[in-house]
């Protein structure tokens, strides 16, 4: 059988990259990337066809089709030392260049093709615009800088700065991310695939970048990661990412004064419009706000007790409609309720269509109707991800139901929730084995949950010793082996601990079954 191959253009190299149908994410060898600019500073684990395994870099490259006609595409690969070609393209990949060449040749047939270079670049009144913003700045906030920063001034702060001696010599050699443009130096990076040039920041300009790059209007203060994206549209300076993190760490809260005075900015704009409120309904200096059936702040949310106890207080459904009703409201807050769907399943047995229309209240039923409600009354409160810690996934499944608690580690090791997920399995997934219905628990809540732990590390905690086998060695069975490489994307070790331990995901599961027997 022959291999389909392209050739791919990766900055100045051309290599031979085979598509891989096969492949959960593309792979590249380790030869080709030095010197090549790259985003990312992950890992992940990978495994071949024949079960060796690697732990590796997960950078996202910029790569076209090398045929003259093309379009850059960012692509994550895999950073391997073991790989013998030059490329392994994984099929989505593989279309997302596909896409981009159409994409291109379409604008080529209106002679667009001389323009997209020019379009990626920032053009140098950028560059002078970003120099007058830090001027306005340290001008308004009385700064110790001349209040009209000049050109020249401002070569000369970079240039007398000891941090970036180092910048200006890799500046003056060709091929280099740092450049010199009349006079100013900056530096070149690839952000979600597109070319972005930054001014290269002087220490004495960072710390009034930090701070307007960190507070954000109606906002309050970002994270490290949003403030971090903020500042390297515009900026750029060695150690950025370490100085970010102090900073966002070590920033002042605002005072009750900066919240009156923006406060009263608010009044003000509302008094321009005409636009009228009641005092009576308005909150000030709150750290906590209802909204939309939750209570939202400080890093938490949690479900309004009012709301919850409305539920709780409904009275037993005696039809289809009412039973619906139920369920949809206490759908709402399923992702404060461990194993959610195992709980209800009694419940939503009853709404099949062979079920009449006036309901056969069992036993069971009304077992799970008081279980759900009181569920509703202790629901816990959750807490915000913060993705530079790593990730606790705890999973379970059940014979009819898989169910998971996502959580964190604060800095003195108290375990902090963050969302529930369950599932109810098919009557075909019902007669799956254990350490299948294990398995496809665990790659349900990793998609669940995807835009939180991408790229993260996640420790895996199952109650089934043998699903630790899974990403240490080759799975029995095609089914297990296509689970096992939906896995490698992810940074991941499976543990398992003893089910009497397994309370989070596991306990109210097992409750939930001795209840419907």
């Amino acid at each position: 059988m022959e291999l389909e191959t392209v050739q791919v253009k990766l900055g100045s190299r051309t290599m031979t990259g085979i598509i891989d149908s096969g492949a959960q994410i593309s792979v590249i060898r380790e030869d080709f990337t030095p010197g090549i600019k790259y985003e990312g500073e992950g890992y992940i684990d990978i495994s071949s066809a024949f079960g060796e395994r690697e732990t590796t870099p997960l950078r996202i490259f910029e790569m076209n089709i090398d045929d003259g006609v093309h379009g850059p595409v960012p692509v994550a690969c895999a950073v391997s030392k073991k790989l013998v070609s030059d490329l392994l393209l994984s099929t989505a990949a593989f279309e997302a260049l596909k896409e981009n060449i159409q994409m291109h040749k379409f604008e080529s047939k209106f002679d667009c093709y001389d323009t997209v270079k020019e379009e990626l670049e920032v053009p140098s009144t950028d560059i002078e615009a970003s120099i007058e913003l830090i001027a306005t700045e340290s001008d308004r906030n009385g700064s110790t800088q001349d209040s009209e920063e000049t050109r020249t001034s401002f070569i000369e702060s970079q240039m007398l700065d000891p941090t970036l001696s180092d910048a200006w010599e890799m500046a003056r050699t060709e091929g280099n991310v740092y450049a010199i443009e009349d006079g100013i130096l900056t530096h070149t990076e690839y952000i979600c695939g597109e070319k972005v040039k930054q001014v290269v920041l002087p220490k004495c300009k960072r710390d009034e970048v930090l701070r307007v790059a960190h507070e954000i209007p109606l906002a309050g203060h970002l994270g490290e990661q949003k403030t971090k994206q903020r500042i390297k549209y515009s900026f750029f300076w060695p150690e950025i990412k370490k100085d970010v993190k102090e900073f966002c760490q070590t920033c002042k809260p605002l005072s009750w004064n900066d919240h009156l005075l923006h406060v009263d900015r608010v009044f003000h704009k509302w008094r321009e419009v005409g636009f009228a409120v009641s005092l009576e309904k308005c909150a000030f200096g709150q750290n906590q706000v209802k909204f939309l059936g939750h209570i939202v702040g400080s890093g938490q949310h949690s479900p309004d007790p009012e709301k919850a106890e409305v539920l709780r207080n409904l009275s037993r459904p005696s039809t289809k409609k009412e039973l619906r009703s139920f369920l949809g409201l206490a759908s709402y807050y399923r992702d404060y309720i461990p194993n959610f769907s195992e709980i209800v399943l009694p419940l939503t047995d009853l709404t099949k269509r062979k079920v009449s229309n006036i309901l056969p209240w069992s036993i069971e039923a009304e077992e799970a109707f008081v279980k759900i409600k009181d569920e509703l009354v202790r629901m816990p409160t959750l807490h915000t991800p913060d993705i530079s810690r790593p990730f606790c996934l705890y999973t379970d499944a059940s014979a009819t139901a898989i169910g998971s608690c996502l959580a964190q580690h604060d800095d003195v090791g108290k375990e902090l929730p963050i969302a529930f997920f369950s599932k109810k399995l098919t009557p075909t997934q019902m007669k799956w084995s254990t350490v299948e219905r294990e398995a496809f628990c665990v790659l349900e809540a990793l998609n669940k949950f995807d835009t939180w732990i991408f790229g993260g590390k996640i420790q895996v905690v199952s109650d089934h010793n043998p699903l630790t086998y899974l990403t240490s060695s080759a799975p029995h069975g095609a089914k297990l082996s296509r689970w096992a490489l939906a896995l490698q994307q992810y940074n991941l070790t499976i543990s398992y601990r003893k089910g009497i331990q397994h309370g989070n995901a596991d306990a109210l599961s097992r409750l939930a079954i001795d209840s419907v027997k």
